[in-house]
C-alpha cells in the first residue's frame, strides 16, 4: 500500500486501471472493514460490459510499516502460581479496545475477554464458570486502536496452583 502524500497508511489505496480510462480503487481493507496485514494480495476484477466479461488481475504488495498496534503483551503473573487471577496487558501503540480469547491446548475456546483500554484481568476461569486446571493456556489479544488499525498476537500463561 502506497499511501499518498500526507496520507497515513490507513488512508492509502491502491488504484488499479482497468484499461479504459476506468479504474478500481482498492483501500486495503478487508470484507470486514479491518485493514490486511503485510503480504502479497492478488486482486480479481470481473467486469462485465453488454455480455462480455473483462478479467483484471493485478498482484498488490502490502507493507505497512509504522502500523503495528502491538509491540508487545506481559501477562503478570506468569506463571501462575497458586493465585486467582492474571493481568493480560498491550505494550505500544494507543489501544482502545481490547479482546482476549482463552483457549487450552487442544484448541478449545474456554473464555472471551473484553475490555476498553490496554489490560484485562483473567479470572483463571472458563466461561462455564469452573477454575481452569494447572497447565499452559494460548491467550489469542487483539488491540484496536484509535484509527481502527487491528493487530492480534498470542502469549501462553502457565498456571499452577
Amino acid at each position: 500500500l502506497d499511501p499518498s502524500p500526507g496520507a497515513t497508511s490507513a488512508e492509502a489505496e491502491v488504484r488499479i486501471s482497468l484499461g479504459d480510462a476506468r479504474e478500481v480503487v482498492w483501500n486495503g481493507r478487508d470484507l470486514n472493514g479491518n485493514i490486511v496485514a503485510n503480504g502479497e494480495y492478488i486482486i480479481e476484477i470481473r467486469v462485465l460490459v453488454e455480455g462480455t466479461e473483462t478479467v483484471v488481475t493485478r498482484t498488490v504488495t502490502v507493507l505497512h510499516g509504522e502500523l503495528t498496534v502491538l509491540t508487545g503483551i506481559k501477562t503478570w503473573p506468569n506463571p501462575v502460581i497458586g493465585g486467582e487471577s492474571t493481568r493480560i496487558s498491550t505494550q505500544g501503540g494507543n489501544t482502545l479496545a481490547l479482546r482476549v480469547r482463552i483457549y487450552n491446548l487442544a484448541g478449545e475456546l474456554l473464555r472471551t475477554l473484553n475490555a476498553a483500554g490496554d489490560s484485562v484481568e483473567w479470572d483463571l476461569y472458563a466461561g462455564a464458570r469452573t477454575k481452569v486446571a494447572d497447565g499452559v493456556y494460548i491467550a489469542l489479544v487483539e488491540a484496536l486502536d484509535e484509527s481502527g488499525v487491528k493487530d492480534t498476537r498470542t502469549v501462553r500463561i502457565v498456571v499452577l496452583r
